[in-house]
Order: structure tokens, then sequence, then C-alpha cells
């Protein structure tokens, strides 16, 4: 049914599987083996800083959505901004 040569073939790649298994192995590390620490690199390096938003006084806006929310529609405009809370 099968020829010789696949027979070999199949044992051929069952021995160097097995073999290529033992290799990979790890070597056992030292613990007290000196490390030098991580060093520390933020993602957000070079990245620009953002737009800055006014304040809102948050009861203000509170008040605004529930206005808006007792008239049934959901078009709120925000309230103006007054300075910091």
């Amino acid at each position: 049914m099968f020829s010789h040569r696949f027979h070999a073939c199949l044992l051929g790649t069952l021995a160097a599987a097995a073999g290529m298994a033992g290799a990979q192995t790890p070597k056992v590390a030292r613990p007290d083996t000196p490390v030098p620490p991580p060093r520390y690199s933020s993602a957000f390096t070079g990245q620009p800083a953002g737009v800055a938003t006014p304040r809102t006084d948050w009861r203000a806006a509170n008040a605004a959505a529930a206005a808006e929310a007792r008239k049934g529609t959901h078009s709120a405009s925000p309230p103006t901004h007054k300075g910091t809370p």
C-alpha cells in the first residue's frame, strides 16, 4: 500500500521532530544575576498636549439638561462659560 520510501520519510520526520523537541529545552538562569533596571518611556512623549476645553459648572449643565428633558427635546446647547466653578 505505502512505499518503503514513504515509511523512511515518515520515520525521518518523526526522528527530526523528536530531536528538535529536546533541543528547545531552556537553560536555567541564575537568580542572582544582576539585571539593569527598565527604562521608562511614556507612550505620549512627543504627542500634542491636547485641546483645552472650557470648564462648565456641573450644576448649570445638569439644570440645562433637565430643562431640555422636560421639553422633550434633545438639542440642548451647552451653557455659556462663566469661569471656574
